[in-house]
């Protein structure tokens, strides 16, 4: 089976809702909301799962998401 690669915009989009999402949001729920709003296909839940751990994805602290607001 051949790998499907989602542009670079997809990605940034689905990480930034990541990192301010509250942990008990769910994958799903973050990839139906991007691939809504840049109406797209997106990953599967299984691949942004692996992507997250792999390229070692945080969450922001409460302070900087204050700090992002702010700016």
């Amino acid at each position: 089976m051949t790998a499907i690669r989602y542009p670079d915009k997809v990605w940034a989009a689905i990480k930034k809702l990541w990192e301010v999402s509250p942990k008990a949001t769910s994958l799903q729920t973050i990839l139906n909301q991007v691939a809504e709003t840049l109406e797209c296909d997106v990953p599967q839940k299984a691949a942004l799962s692996k992507k997250i751990i792999n390229e070692k994805w945080k969450k922001l602290t409460k302070k900087e998401l204050k700090m992002k607001i702010i700016d």
